[in-house]
């Protein structure tokens, strides 16, 4: 069974709620560690959604290596930390110790420059490791192979008991450093003009569910203990609880948020040489607006 990542699982419930298969869709889930892959796999043709890092889409389509477009956003926020080593009581104190991250290139990465960045201290200064499954990181945390990690709220909450690691950077500092839409469903341009009536469905299958577990807290704990019987109801509940004011119930791809992120990004990740385009350029919101017209906003 895929492990869902904690509290971005949206995707493998609306699987397991039945969603897709109202809207006729038999949606098969597939788990790539990194938006790089996942990006591969989308260019190759093995998959046609990816659930990828909003950064990579806007590089990718302004420097034409590819002609990718957003859907929409089923989990708009990543709930991300830094933890450490509880002998590192500073940010400052990361500069030659090493951290661990997921991929080159993916979103834990590209977030964690900016939040490194806020502090006047940068990646270079840092020796980094990418160690894939977060899980992974965090037994490194805990066994000491590593100094720090950048993890989600979730993955934290299964060794904040643990003796010897702390929380460097808390989800709100380090969103109020890199507050931008962090992932995106995004398709090829092809697939997009191929399947729009499917993807349609599609948008609107996510939103449904996003609604549904945003309303039901009883439902979404229930629902995660069974693909995640590793954690138990009283950090499932905690979770759910911190999620409760960012869930994605209007496609999570309002306009100003979106000009907000092209201009974090082309601030901060890559700007060098890499032209400006309009966010036009790298979305397609007609059928995100087409879910919302039938169903409504919220």
């Amino acid at each position: 069974m895929l492990v869902p990542p904690v509290p971005n699982s949206v995707l493998w419930l609306a699987k397991d709620g039945g969603f897709y298969r109202r809207e006729g869709l038999d949606v098969s889930l597939v788990q790539l560690e990194g938006t790089p892959r996942v990006i591969a796999a989308m260019l190759a043709g093995d998959v046609d959604v990816g659930n990828v890092s909003t950064d990579q889409v806007l590089q990718l389509d302004a420097s034409g290596r590819a002609d990718l477009r957003a859907l929409h956003s089923p989990d708009p926020r990543q709930f991300f930390l830094i933890a450490s080593s509880s002998r590192i009581e500073r940010l400052e104190g990361l500069r030659g110790k090493l951290l661990a991250i997921s991929a080159i290139g993916g979103l834990d990465e590209s977030t964690t420059r900016l939040v490194l960045r806020a502090r006047g201290v940068a990646m270079s200064d840092l020796d980094v490791i990418a160690m894939g499954d977060p899980s992974a990181r965090a037994a490194a945390l805990v066994a000491g192979r590593v100094d720090a990690t950048t993890i989600s709220i979730g993955t934290w909450s299964s060794i904040r008991s643990t003796a010897g690691v702390r929380v460097l950077v808390s989800p709100e500092d380090y969103f109020e450093a890199a507050p931008l839409l962090a992932k995106v469903d995004a398709v090829t341009a092809s697939t997009l003009a191929s399947r729009r009536g499917q993807l349609q469905r599609f948008t609107r299958a996510v939103l449904e569910a996003v609604r549904f577990y945003s309303q039901n807290r009883q439902a979404w704990i229930a629902a995660m203990m069974r693909r995640r019987p590793d954690l138990d109801i009283s950090t499932l509940a905690a979770v759910w609880d911190q999620l409760r004011a960012s869930w994605a119930v209007n496609g999570g791809m309002e306009p100003g948020q979106l000009r907000t992120t092209a201009d974090i990004l082309y601030g901060s990740v890559e700007p060098a040489g890499l032209p400006r385009v309009p966010v036009s350029r790298w979305t397609d919101l007609s059928a995100l607006e087409a879910a919302l017209q039938r169903l409504g906003r919220m």
